[in-house]
């Protein structure tokens, strides 16, 4: 299985939650981060043990063919952007991002591979640019 399929999985058990398990296990062990603006998201937290179950009924068993590293900046937004690219240097396939903060440090980061939740108010903190000419309905794009 591709990155893309793993990763386009990830994101439909974090939204769908599990519906059917894979026959078959792939023979890749995928690297899951996760990564949070407080405490890390290990497999002792409630949200990631949810995630983890469901991938688990998709065929992706921690400790077998996929892995976990769980980070969290302590409260210190400012470390973030050097998380993150710990992350990217250990190769991790996908990136759980909690939080604005986290957000935002992935796509500083060019962090292409992320899956968000708890975002926040991302137009409150301007993540956008309007697009658009005066009189005229005004569109918002991710910078």
């Amino acid at each position: 299985m591709r990155r893309r399929e793993f990763i386009k999985l990830l994101a439909g058990a974090t939204i769908a939650g599990p519906r059917a398990a894979i026959a078959q296990a792939p023979p890749k062990v995928f690297h899951l981060g996760t990564l949070a603006p407080g405490a890390p998201l290990d497999e002792k937290n409630p949200l990631t043990a949810i995630l983890l179950k469901a991938l688990e009924q998709h065929g992706y068993t921690l400790g077998k063919n996929l892995t976990l590293e769980a980070r969290g900046a302590g409260g210190e937004v400012g470390k973030l952007p050097e998380i993150v690219r710990g992350l990217k240097a250990n190769q991790v396939d996908v990136i759980v991002a909690a939080g604005f903060p986290v957000i935002l440090a992935c796509k500083v980061a060019n962090v292409v591979t992320v899956v968000a939740f708890g975002g926040g108010d991302p137009v409150a903190h301007t993540p956008y640019r309007r697009v658009g000419t005066a009189g005229r309905q005004h569109h918002r794009h991710f910078r």
